[in-house]
């Protein structure tokens, strides 16, 4: 039964996700390996299977990182480390170990996201689920949720760099502080906890050694063969716990740790996604600023220009043709032919409009042109569209100012909503993890404390004659 159409969407029950086994696969592009998943929900009777390939299981996720930018995804153990290279000899995709620990952590992955109140809804990963389904295509045809990242960005956020925030806001900038310190000491404590795992294993291997040594030694002894024999079977004993010890602290310590090392990569780019929202809005702003200083400088410019131009109206200057000389008055008359002669002066009646023509000047050419057309032949039309451009870009700006900060204030929530969320199950998860270390821990030293008894009491019947 399909899960988005037997479940309401208002009542989703957290499904019971199992990765059942890990099946190898070939095609024409070589082998692989995939993973038989079982989700049950017995309240509504789903019962479901169906297989992905870890390609799959990582496409998936990315897919909820790029639709959900405000919600810490839960992440996925990487394919293969720098580690699993040096010492598989490029074997790591076979090692069955690899493979057993990497169902675990995609087994861990699914159900946090179906406790997840957000991912939990989403279309995809139900489909993620069911059986039958063409992965590809589902991907691919998948709306993308009403989210941030959704939206066009502006050339003015296309052009945003990175850079230190004017204004940081102190809550995320501690929470970034704290990021870097978890992930730095989960890291370490990883990498320790690691060698000790590795430690663990090669005395499993060292204590199977003495056992063999111890009951092939009894073998030729008459008087010890019981007791070396039952200290023999003791050091059996302890290969035995202290291998299964090893698997604990790898599924118990290792794995938690190293998923929470990528948890806190996951957070780290989080808040950078949201450290990216703020700049946009401190830069716009910062633009806006700018800007109205420029516009305050080209009015004031624009007010000074008319005050002196009022000023030279009203002395009458800009009236130029009444300060002109008038023409000189002599029998040569300019030009030849001009047309008849005033017979009070003697000069031709349109001389005086010939001298008041003005003179016609060539356009220039060629580089005169080019330099010509740098000249700003019209500074007051210049300045006045300027300022005209700088009023619609402000109104532009204003409302660029407007959506940033809107979705700085959302992601603000929603991020802070969800780490409240995440740190809360963190606590949950450390508790789990610190008790059931203990446990094995516990149930290490006791089992060894019986197996040596044991041998105590055959060492105590050794006869001192």
């Amino acid at each position: 039964m399909p899960l988005t159409s037997s479940v309401p969407s208002t009542i989703i029950p957290e499904p019971v996700i199992k990765l059942m086994s890990a099946e190898k696969n070939h095609d024409s592009t070589g082998s692989f390996t995939t993973y038989l998943i079982h989700t049950e929900i017995p309240s509504f009777h789903i019962d479901l299977e169906t297989k992905h390939r870890y390609s799959e299981f990582e496409a998936f996720q990315k897919y909820l990182v790029r639709s959900y930018p405000t919600v810490v995804v839960p992440p996925i153990p990487e394919k293969h480390t720098i580690s699993d290279y040096a010492t598989k000899q490029g074997k790591a995709k076979d090692d069955p170990v690899t493979i057993d620990k990497r169902k675990r952590m995609l087994e861990t992955f699914l159900n946090r996201v179906a406790i997840h109140p957000v991912l939990r809804r989403d279309v995809v990963f139900h489909k993620f689920l069911e059986p039958g389904i063409s992965w590809h295509e589902a991907l691919t045809n998948a709306p993308l949720p009403a989210s941030l990242i959704n939206k066009n960005k502006s050339a003015l956020q296309k052009l945003t760099e990175p850079r230190t925030l004017r204004n940081p806001d102190r809550q995320f900038g501690a929470a970034e502080d704290y990021t870097l310190r978890f992930s730095s000491r989960t890291s370490h404590a990883l990498n320790v906890e690691r060698r000790l795992v590795k430690l663990t294993q090669e005395s499993s291997q060292t204590y199977s050694e003495l056992g063999a040594t111890f009951n092939a030694w009894s073998l030729s002894e008459k008087d010890l063969s019981e007791a070396i024999d039952q200290v023999g079977q003791a050091f059996d004993s302890m290969s035995t716990v202290t291998n299964q010890l090893a698997q604990a602290m790898e599924e118990r310590m290792t794995d938690p740790l190293q998923e929470y090392v990528l948890f806190s990569k996951v957070i780290e780019k989080l808040l950078n996604w949201r450290h990216d929202r703020h700049v946009e809005f401190e830069v716009v702003t910062e633009t806006i600023h700018n800007k109205k200083k420029t516009l305050q400088k080209l009015e004031a410019s624009e007010l000074e220009a008319q005050r002196l131009a009022a000023a030279l109206r009203a002395e009458g200057t800009l009236g130029h043709r009444q300060h002109l000389p008038p023409p000189s008055i002599s029998n040569e008359v300019p030009g030849e032919n001009r047309g008849q002669v005033n017979q009070s002066s003697n000069i031709p009646a349109n001389t005086f409009s010939e001298y008041y023509r003005p003179a016609i000047t060539p356009r220039p050419q060629g580089f005169l042109a080019t330099i010509n057309s740098l000249i700003d032949n019209d500074p007051e039309v210049t300045r006045r569209n300027t300022i005209s451009k700088t009023r619609v870009n402000l109104v532009s700006l204003e409302e660029q100012r407007k959506i940033a900060l809107k979705d700085l204030q959302t992601a603000n929530s929603e991020i802070q909503e969800d780490l409240d969320r995440f740190q809360s199950r963190k606590i949950v998860d450390f508790r789990n993890l610190f008790l059931s270390y203990a446990m094995a821990m516990k149930e290490y030293h006791r089992r060894s404390v019986l197996a040596w008894e044991e041998a105590k009491s055959a060492v105590d019947q050794i006869s001192l004659q």
